[in-house]
């Protein structure tokens, strides 16, 4: 059995790879984030004609940098414009910036994503609601959005990559770009509305981490293959904000990209991965099969904004404690400790993908994916103490 799950768990992962070189070529490759990263020549003697020329910059971001109206203001010295070194600075890699953004985004593609995702996601969300999410089913519906997401848009839009870009856009410095903050929101509203669904079931990265932690499960998905370990909350999400502080102490004092540079997404868009990207993802890769969605629990800089927002979510994992039994089934089978929360009604909760095991193993029925907000816990007349 543990043979042939490793064999799957290879062809997987090398299908992945093999496929994803090939659908890259459908929508072309991934645009490079780049042009508020690089060292702008300036002197303060320089026109604006060769200011432009010499750094390459777009005439029509050196049109809204200086307002020139008309060709003769190109012969105007950066000096005469009124503007600082600094000012001409922060302006041109925010209009470069906002120029390859315009320009880079597939307008097509990106309508079609979140039509996708909608779809996807109230099917999805139809099937938790009457109990419908068989073991069979969830890993199908796994492969499905890999299938989706991760073979048809390759790395990106992702829930974590708005974020990742806005960090670095910080960091440089430059403004908030309009779309990437768009995007942030519309995933937020997606937390808002129904817990961690975005990053449970349409993230491609998170759902190929899940399914790869289910191979090393029987087939009623409750018990582990091989030793599988649950990383007690306090341990990853301490790690997950320091990573995120770190992260962004880098990106604000020396407009370093960390997450740029070991960003697992990439496993989607290979051509563009460099080696220290191919050796986080084989750690991850690895963890995966040991460890219930690592870079979603330990690194995600939007797994931890999600998390927050988690808590003022309408539909949610939730326990009817007058039908409960308190077997604990859910707790056991659950991958991560999020159940075990909410069966002691604890305020702080780990992140919950609602993935549904938990309703699989409850032969009580007692446990439902709803809008009841009410935390209620046990009656204290039928908690066990030891």
């Amino acid at each position: 059995m543990i043979c042939k799950r490793c064999g799957i768990l290879i062809l997987l992962v090398s299908g992945v790879i093999i496929i994803s070189f090939y659908t890259n070529r459908l929508w072309g490759p991934e645009p490079e984030r780049k042009g508020y990263e690089e060292n702008l020549v300036i002197q303060p003697e320089m026109t604006i004609g060769e200011f432009g020329r010499v750094n390459e910059i777009p005439q029509e971001v050196l049109i809204e940098i200086f307002t020139i109206t008309r060709p003769d203001d190109t012969l105007k010295t950066l000096n005469s414009t009124g503007y600082s070194t600094n000012r001409i600075l922060l302006k041109t890699r925010t209009g470069i910036t906002q120029y390859a953004e315009e320009h880079s985004k597939n307008p097509v593609r990106f309508t079609i994503h979140f039509v996708l995702y909608l779809i996807f996601l109230c099917i999805v969300f139809v099937l938790i609601r009457k109990s419908g999410i068989t073991p069979g089913i969830r890993k199908a519906l796994y492969l499905a959005a890999i299938v989706i997401f991760g073979f048809g848009f390759n790395s990106n839009p992702s829930p974590m990559g708005p974020l990742r870009d806005s960090m670095a856009l910080f960091g440089n410095p430059v403004e908030i770009i309009h779309p990437r903050l768009f995007a942030i929101l519309t995933f937020l509203v997606f937390v808002v509305v129904a817990n961690k669904f975005i990053c449970g079931w349409a993230c491609q990265l998170g759902v190929l981490q899940d399914l790869i932690f289910r191979l090393n499960r029987n087939n009623t998905d409750t018990k582990s293959l091989t030793r599988q370990y649950k990383i007690p909350f306090s341990v990853s999400n301490a790690i997950r904000i320091i990573f995120f502080t770190v992260a962004s102490l880098l990106s604000f004092l020396w407009a370093f990209n960390l997450i740029e540079n070991i960003d697992p997404f990439n496993f989607f868009n290979p051509g563009n991965a460099s080696l220290l990207v191919w050796i986080f993802v084989g750690i991850i890769v690895c963890l995966s099969v040991f460890v219930y969605r690592p870079w979603c629990l330990l690194f995600c800089p939007f797994g931890l904004l999600g998390w927050l927002f988690e808590k003022i979510s309408i539909y949610r994992i939730s326990i009817r404690f007058d039908q409960c039994t308190l077997c604990g089934k859910c707790a056991d089978s659950c991958p991560s400790d999020a159940m075990k929360a909410i069966l002691e009604s604890k305020v702080t909760r780990p992140d919950c993908f609602v993935c549904g095991t938990c309703m699989n193993v409850c032969s009580d029925n007692a446990i439902h994916f709803s809008a009841s907000t009410k935390v209620n816990g046990p009656p204290k007349s039928r908690i066990q103490h030891p």
